[in-house]
């Protein structure tokens, strides 16, 4: 396997190369996705919606990424 295209090392984290961030970048589209479309998904919808709500709340604004 050849060298990462992303290799930078940070102190007191170590390491982050390129899988870290296509990792972080899946994760977080994901984590978007279901934020945005959890009104269509039977299983989490109603729960979060609740979690919505109150996170609306608590940021004093309509959140939408």
């Amino acid at each position: 396997m050849g060298k990462p295209l992303i290799n930078i090392n940070v102190p007191k984290v170590g390491r982050i190369t390129t899988q870290d961030v296509l990792r972080f970048t899946f994760l977080a589209l994901g984590v978007a996705a279901v934020w945005n479309y959890s009104d269509r998904l039977p299983v989490v919808g109603p729960t979060l919606g609740k979690a919505k709500a109150f996170v609306r709340k608590a940021v004093g604004a309509r959140v939408t990424i």
